[in-house]
């Protein structure tokens, strides 16, 4: 799935970039797990009005990287008013901390989320903090919930090519190669006279 472009934000302030390195209040990115249980000893937590569920994502040296929140899930003959109070109480909470986010879809048709999909509806940029708020349909497609991902882009990019070599031995045997090439081209221009 496409990630959507995210709002950019252009201030360069030290407490912009403070800001950038916390992921939820007393929550910073970049904390072990011991540490993340520590602040936050529960799956639910309140949010503004509202409960959700948090999911901490960890990269391979056990550092966050990315929360998940899930709003609760209601059943699609019952969305409209909770669901939609569920998505702006979010958006508010983060507003809170975050500034205003840009708007990529302000009300979408939950007929035209497909069983399964997300369809992003706000989202933030701090640096490498990124913020997507949106509402997604179960993959049944009976029940629908709000949907908040917070996330470092620079760690997340680091994980996704980490498993990747993983998963993919051989890209990091093409990586090396390319890197060797690069460096002996370099050093050919180096070499040679002007």
């Amino acid at each position: 799935m496409k990630s959507p472009p995210v709002a950019e934000h252009k201030s360069d302030s030290s407490e912009e970039v403070r800001k950038s390195k916390i992921a939820l209040p007393g929550i910073n990115f970049g904390i072990s797990l011991k540490e993340y249980q520590a602040a936050n000893k529960y799956i639910l937590q309140g949010f503004g009005a509202n409960t959700y569920f948090v999911k901490p994502l960890f990269n391979n040296q056990s550092q966050l990287f990315k929360i998940e929140l899930a709003g609760i899930s209601r059943n699609a003959s019952y969305s409209d008013t909770k669901l939609w109070e569920d998505h702006k109480n979010l958006i508010s909470f983060l507003e809170a901390d975050n500034g205003t986010p840009k708007t990529l879809s302000s009300a979408p048709k939950l007929s035209e989320i497909k069983p399964g999909g997300i369809e992003w509806t706000h989202s933030w940029s701090n640096f490498s903090k990124r913020i997507k708020v949106g509402i997604a349909q179960g993959t049944t497609g009976e029940t629908y919930e709000v949907i908040g991902w917070i996330y470092d882009q620079s760690m997340l990019k680091k994980k996704k090519l980490a498993d990747s070599l993983m998963t993919h031995p051989q890209k990091k045997t093409v990586a090396k190669s390319k890197k060797r090439g690069k460096r002996a081209k370099n050093s050919e221009r180096s070499a040679t006279p002007n």
